[in-house]
């Protein structure tokens, strides 16, 4: 069952089963889990293109951010900041993919 499944489904689809209690001695999680490491490389890739997305969002920022509205400056950084927050919860990196100086 699992190895129809996206990437993203099959994430959610082993918390549902972990939040169910289900564990690695069980078939159905043992299933789930087993297909991961083939999707790793899209998991990689995903990183390695949020962190080239907030890298472009700083750009703009230091290039652009003069000739923001205040508006469009809000919107960025809490684009930003979203983003920032997703990758601090997927990598512990110590280097992290955009600065702290919005």
């Amino acid at each position: 069952m699992a190895s129809s499944m996206n990437t993203f489904q099959l994430l959610e689809h082993i918390l549902s089963l972990h939040l169910q209690g289900l564990t690695t001695q069980d078939e159905l999680m043992l299933e789930a889990l087993a297909e991961l490491p083939s999707k790793i490389p899209h998991i990689l890739d995903a990183l390695n293109k949020a962190c080239d997305a907030s890298a472009s969002l700083e750009n703009v920022m230091l290039h652009l951010g003069e000739r923001m509205t205040e508006s469009d400056r809000t919107f960025r950084n809490l684009v930003a900041l979203d983003l920032s927050l997703a990758l601090g919860l997927l990598a512990s990196s110590s280097k992290p993919c955009i600065s702290d100086g919005f």
